[in-house]
């Protein structure tokens, strides 16, 4: 089950919940019980054979190309 992230627009708390995509729309805010809420961009972690975590390239994984217009260059 995916856990995704929000915002309250009515008093600004974030807060994660993990929930189906089909139930995201009936989240309230728990610190105001507001539905007046803005999903934010989650990153995200894979997993492959259950013990090995793949990260999306950041900072410290990155491969140290020597392109300096790579998106991934930090």
């Amino acid at each position: 089950m995916p856990i995704f992230d929000f915002q309250c627009q009515d008093c600004g708390k974030s807060f994660d919940k993990m929930l189906s995509y089909m139930d995201k729309d009936k989240v309230h805010c728990p610190e105001c019980d507001s539905s007046n809420l803005k999903q934010l961009l989650s990153s995200f972690n894979t997993t492959r054979g259950g013990t090995k975590t793949n990260k999306l390239p950041g900072p410290d994984s990155c491969g140290g190309c020597s392109n300096s217009g790579c998106p991934m260059r930090f």
